[in-house]
């Protein structure tokens, strides 16, 4: 941790969940903590904006999703640069490509990064409700399906294999979320 009471260079926590499970809420909490965002949500957003695009993507899911992409390839493009500034990340993501995150984790360790993760979990009915209430609405059958996805990668020891010796805790939102901010400086303090 900085003196300014910021995380300090060098450290990456990983926020992992199905869509609407409350990622970008707990993002939110954590931004005094002074991450730098790698949040494809949030450029996405501003690019079906720029585009003219409505923000519920059902209608036009396959044409979003080709701009999706393209913001996603674009964003992740950007990382090593980050990396090789030591800034502080934090990793918004559905956890549902494993293998393409594993060679990132992989990647923070070798530069001297210190991982965290933090696995957002909520019951499929309500991930579905907070997705059909937000702006940005996804289709319902893709929510489900990124949530089994997330759920049998949990079950399965996925994400423990991946952040193996790194601290990782399973968090469900529905509460209050004040005390991760003090789970994730000390998670993510450097040793002695």
């Amino acid at each position: 941790m900085s003196a300014d009471g910021t995380i300090g260079p060098r450290a990456a926590l990983w926020l992992v969940g199905p869509p609407a499970s409350g990622k970008s809420r707990i993002a939110a909490c954590l931004a005094p903590l002074g991450f730098h965002r790698v949040d494809q949500d949030a450029r996405f957003e501003a690019a079906l904006r720029e585009d003219g695009r409505a923000l519920d993507v059902r209608a036009d899911y396959d044409r979003a999703m080709a701009l999706r992409r393209a913001v996603t390839d674009a964003i992740w493009a950007e990382v090593p640069g980050w990396r090789a500034e030591g800034r502080p990340l934090l990793f918004e993501t559905t956890g549902d490509k494993p293998p393409l995150f594993s060679v990132e984790i992989e990647r923070l360790r070798a530069d001297g990064y210190r991982l965290a993760a933090l696995l957002v979990r909520r019951p499929l009915h309500e991930c579905l409700a907070r997705n059909r209430a937000r702006e940005r609405v996804l289709p319902d059958g893709v929510v489900e399906r990124a949530w089994a996805k997330f759920e049998r990668n949990l079950a399965d020891g996925v994400y423990a294999r991946m952040f193996a010796g790194d601290p990782q805790r399973v968090v469900e939102p529905a509460g209050p979320v004040s005390d991760l901010a003090e789970w994730t400086l000390a998670a993510l303090a450097p040793a002695p």
